[in-house]
């Protein structure tokens, strides 16, 4: 717990793994828009888009009644799925394409840890099986593009999801 990228244990909070997936960004913006950005290096691009949850009106008025241990998310305003299409024109040749999940399920040392029973004074091997689980879910495929690629995303609350497109030689 407490504030930080890594806690007390060393174990890697969701916003450590925000900022790994912001240093994959290229250096020149394409295009950016609410809960998105796209980048570009070389003939690498980058889209990382995001459902951010803003604190409820509640929680806003200093009510923090409805705050407890296992229950952190109540704070927040409630949402669903945010679903963004992307379209990438002009894009051609062989692509290694990496999709990187952030969320609730992947890469949240909490929401593992609460799933695991909320042990204390965890042990080494408490400690190093969330080190292997609360990592982001990463994917890889290897495909052929003819000029344009569409990618439709589905983040969820709180979570980022960012795609790679690497220009192969």
């Amino acid at each position: 717990g407490g504030f930080g990228l890594i806690n007390k244990d060393g174990l890697k909070k969701p916003s450590y793994y925000a900022y790994y997936l912001l240093s994959k960004l290229g250096n020149e913006i394409i295009e950016q828009g609410e809960d998105y950005i796209i980048t570009r290096s070389g003939e690498d691009i980058q889209i990382l888009a995001y459902n951010y949850a803003y604190f409820d009106d509640l929680f806003l008025l200093g009510d923090t009644s409805h705050i407890n241990h296992r229950e952190r998310y109540l704070i927040y305003e409630n949402k669903g799925i945010r679903e963004m299409e992307f379209k990438i024109n002009g894009i051609v040749g062989d692509y290694k394409i990496t999709n990187y999940k952030l969320n609730r399920e992947s890469g949240s040392v909490f929401d593992t840890w609460i799933k695991m029973g909320m042990p204390e004074n965890m042990s080494v091997e408490e400690i190093e099986y969330l080190k292997g689980k609360a990592k982001p879910e990463m994917a890889v495929e290897y495909v052929k593009l003819k000029g344009e690629y569409r990618y439709v995303f589905q983040v969820p609350v709180h979570g980022v999801e960012m795609l790679i497109l690497e220009k192969r030689m």
